[in-house]
């Protein structure tokens, strides 16, 4: 037995080489377009031509080391030292509604030893053809991985994107060599490699903040993902499919996400933002008017049908938009002017002592979008009144946005909430307040939020406690309407900040 020989036993020439693509459900935006696994029983498969120059040697069904299943594609070399170029041939492949990056995914498994370094006896091509075989181009080949170790699997991935819009593209599986190694292909596929994810935002809104969940539900051929945002966030990488957690960002922030095929840099991308519903979204939680004049301009964008459609002007039903309430402290008339700025609104008051029992005291929704709806109301002293102002319709959740409110009057005077609002055993102090605000309660204060004059949030916290001091040092002179929930219940009074 010559050195040479020896060498070749020493070195474990085998007859391996794999080529395993990694793919998983290809959804519909993922298209898969090739796949094959030598499983059938014939061969070539159906649609595979095999173009022999070897006698001895070339390309057949194979049952020993094969990477999945139980039959795989082999070419042993010829050890009569005949030179081998022979070709296994993939039916024709249409991409013209390619319409994402796309990749011909293996695994090789094969001999460093006996097709690199220190001998270039074979080599495993990989090669296109749009012209039924009449000219090749050189895709990819062993060496094109770098350095590895000897009858080893690795995956590698061939960017076929110069091929989409095609529908003529064939790959050719080229073994070339004399006194080479052996070879093995198996479990071929082309499919578009974008990686595939949902984003779905968590709210917090209690803390004005979301948090994202991003599940990578299919990787398309890639190894691993990365997973970033524009935000600053630590990116995270997830070598199979999972979820992984974004955030806590503001209320009202968009978040660009990319979730980037580590192999070969193809992305996903994704925009998402999320904005907390206001405030008065509810009526249970509508904004006390203390003061007259009253204006405001809010934007109700993010307001929720949470209460459903509001019937109480009979057939005149409406969204349940935003809310607002006023108590007089004498007799007169308040004129009130909702604008939107680009939907449609329809106007309402109510009368009632809550949300559960409320009369109809005026409506109207006479404009399109954009135009000012207006109502003039006649009150009493004592009585508390209710806004709501939001989409026209009483049986479509349609859209809100930005609007802006005017409440008036020439004769009225309004009651301060603190009044009639009161939950026993709490206490607030001291009022005018200079820097710190002291609340005490016989139950947990659950929460407490501040507002300005114009209705703007200014303060939020959670206490969870029966005994609370809030800093509004930071705040300008001027009148604030606080909201607090005990136990359940909410209470409304009014500071002055000197």
């Amino acid at each position: 037995m010559s050195y040479k020989t020896i060498k070749k036993y020493n070195t474990m020439k085998r007859t391996t080489l794999i080529l395993l693509a990694l793919f998983a459900w290809v959804w519909q935006t993922n298209a898969q377009y090739l796949t094959e696994g030598f499983e059938g029983g014939t061969f070539p498969p159906t649609g595979w031509t095999l173009n022999q120059t070897n006698t001895n040697k070339t390309w057949v069904s194979y049952t020993g080391d094969v990477q999945e299943g139980t039959t795989a594609a082999s070419c042993e070399y010829d050890d009569s030292l005949g030179a081998q170029d022979e070709l296994l041939l993939s039916p024709v492949i249409d991409l013209t509604s390619a319409s994402g990056p796309i990749n011909l995914s293996f695994w090789f498994y094969m001999s460093y030893y006996w097709s690199v370094d220190p001998y270039d006896n074979y080599d495993l091509k990989v090669q296109a053809t749009t012209d039924g075989g009449a000219t090749f181009t050189d895709l990819w080949s062993e060496a094109d991985y770098g350095t590895f170790t000897n009858w080893t699997w690795y995956n590698a991935m061939v960017d076929l994107s110069a091929y989409a819009g095609t529908n003529n593209l064939q790959i050719g599986f080229r073994y070339v060599g004399t006194d080479g190694a052996q070879a093995i292909i198996d479990n071929i596929s082309i499919v578009d490699t974008t990686p595939e994810a949902t984003f779905t935002a968590n709210p917090d809104c209690a803390n004005g903040q979301f948090s994202v969940d991003v599940n990578v539900t299919d990787f398309h051929g890639a190894t691993s993902v990365t997973v970033s945002d524009d935000q600053g966030s630590t990116s995270q990488q997830l070598s199979a499919p999972g979820t992984v957690s974004f955030g806590p960002y503001a209320s009202g922030t968009t978040v660009h996400y990319t979730v980037v095929n580590d192999q070969n840099n193809v992305t996903l991308s994704q925009d998402l933002g999320y904005s907390c519903p206001p405030e008065n979204d509810a009526c249970a939680d509508a904004t006390p008017i203390e003061t007259l004049p009253y204006n405001i301009t809010e934007d109700a964008t993010s307001d929720t049908n949470n209460d459903g459609f509001i019937d109480v002007c009979a057939s005149n039903g409406m969204n349940d938009g935003v809310w607002f309430t006023f108590t007089p402290s004498n007799a007169g008339t308040v004129d009130i002017t909702a604008t939107p700025n680009g939907w449609d609104n329809e106007l309402q008051v109510y009368s009632g002592a809550d949300c559960g029992n409320l009369s109809c005291e005026g409506h109207i929704d006479d404009g399109l979008a954009g135009d000012a709806e207006s109502l003039s109301i006649s009150v009493t002293a004592g009585t508390k009144y209710w806004i709501n102002t939001g989409y026209w319709s009483g049986s479509t959740d349609g859209a809100e946005g930005p609007f802006d409110l005017s409440v008036t009057s020439t004769d009225v005077t309004l009651v301060s909430s603190v009044e009639d609002n009161q939950i026993a055993g709490f206490k607030f102090y001291p009022n005018p307040v200079n820097h710190t605000l002291n609340l005490s309660a016989q139950n947990n204060i659950e929460n407490v939020n501040i507002f300005n004059v114009t209705g703007q949030q200014v303060i939020s916290v959670k206490p969870e406690a029966t005994q609370t001091q809030i800093d509004m040092s930071k705040l300008q002179n001027g009148i604030y309407f606080v909201k607090a929930q005990i136990n359940g219940e909410m209470t409304a009074f009014k500071v002055v900040k000197k």
